[in-house]
């Protein structure tokens, strides 16, 4: 075996591929390369990682699927279309490791994702649905006409060797709805960046009452029905924060809107992506978080929130409700939300945001990431990375 794998990730332009090639690398430094399939000249979220820019359609190039035989490890950031074709046209042989985001194994684990939107969200989605078709979407059709419309995801899934979903039960339904014991569970997740907690220490803890909402303009995040929820609780001045700066133009226009009738001055939208810094001075007014997504989501600002001594409220059918539960961290379902209202205004001990900070680092800091990166390249590889100090 070469002295070190060859590893090649194959990645969506989203933020959190920096973060995993800062991983990587530091578990095996110059050993991997990265492609993102676009179309566009530059990348929106990539800023770090060195990737090379490929045609959408790169997988239907014989010279590129064969090429990826050569490497030790195909990474594959997401099942989605592109990764799907890959896979189908790839030899062989080739040794696949799916990082898993959530989005892309629900329509596994369920067929229909109406199962995951409440009635009034339901409406609005297909209203958006009839009335307009995400930028995406068209994508999407075009990319139905180029591939074969009757290859299954679940069957391409059985080809994958490895799979580190967000939390690790969500692996064994999978392997039950696959009646499969491939793909393999990896413990691997996408780390918050080298530093994120170090950075944050700066803030220290939250320094106002107002609500952060959501994590995106996806539909999953039920906003309506958690303006209701606000709306029967609180009639105080505490403002609400909605990022809305990714998803479905039609919806967060829709949530924009009917924010801003609610609550009026009061309802801020974020609708451009701010970096790190920025987005922490927006957010850190924020003691109360408040999620409405039946599935697993959001993980990473809900870690975030946490850590700077916020309190989440969580839907109890989301998976990351028993996650951060069973970690015995500030979690509250919506339903305690609904019968104690004042939850909004408690202020948590210092000594509780302390606890809290211990069990994340040791759950998500930059060690935990980068030994669970060394341990799946050498269960996936047979290498061992070589143990340096961490950066």
């Amino acid at each position: 075996m070469p002295e070190k794998p060859k590893i090649a990730h194959i990645a969506p332009d989203e933020k959190f591929i920096d973060s995993a090639y800062r991983q990587f690398e530091e578990a095996v430094p110059s050993s991997n390369t990265v492609f993102v399939p676009t179309e566009e000249r530059r990348f929106r979220y990539i800023k770090e990682a060195p990737a090379r820019a490929i045609s959408p359609y790169r997988f239907k190039d014989p010279f590129f699927t064969r090429s990826l035989k050569g490497y030790d490890l195909v990474v594959l950031h997401s099942l989605n279309k592109f990764n799907q074709e890959v896979i189908a046209h790839a030899p062989e042989r080739t040794n696949f490791s799916w990082m898993g985001m959530g989005f892309d194994y629900y329509d596994i684990i369920f067929d229909d994702k109406r199962h995951f939107l409440m009635e009034d969200t339901l409406e609005i989605f297909e209203y958006c649905q009839n009335r307009q078709r995400d930028p995406k979407d068209s994508h999407s059709g075009l990319m139905d006409r180029v591939t074969q419309k009757n290859r299954k995801k679940s069957d391409l899934a059985k080809r994958v060797n490895y799979f580190a979903p967000v939390l690790k039960r969500e692996h064994e339904i999978i392997s039950d709805k696959l009646n499969s014991d491939k793909p393999e569970f990896v413990d691997w997740r996408y780390s918050l960046n080298s530093g994120f907690f170090e950075g944050i220490e700066n803030h220290q803890t939250t320094t106002g009452n107002d609500i952060l909402l959501g994590n995106s303009a996806s539909f999953s995040n039920n906003h309506i029905e958690a303006f209701k929820l606000i709306e029967s609780l609180s009639h105080s001045e505490r403002r609400i924060i909605c990022p809305l700066s990714y998803g479905n133009q039609c919806y967060a226009a829709w949530v924009m809107e009917d924010g801003r009738q609610r609550f009026g001055a009061n309802f801020l939208p974020l609708r451009l992506f701010l970096p790190p810094e920025a987005y922490l001075e927006k957010i850190s007014s924020c003691s109360n978080v408040i999620m409405n997504h039946i599935r697993q989501q959001a993980a990473g600002n809900i870690s975030l929130m946490l850590f700077m001594g916020a309190k989440v409220f969580l839907h109890n059918r989301n998976p990351l409700y028993s996650f951060y539960k069973d970690l015995n961290l500030p979690i509250y379902s919506l339903d305690e939300l609904s019968r104690d209202p004042a939850l909004l205004d408690l202020e948590l001990p210092r000594e509780v945001t302390l606890r809290t900070r211990r069990v994340l680092r040791d759950q998500l800091g930059w060690r935990a990431a980068v030994q669970r990166t060394r341990n799946l390249i050498e269960k996936a590889t047979g290498h061992r990375p070589l143990e340096h100090p961490d950066r």
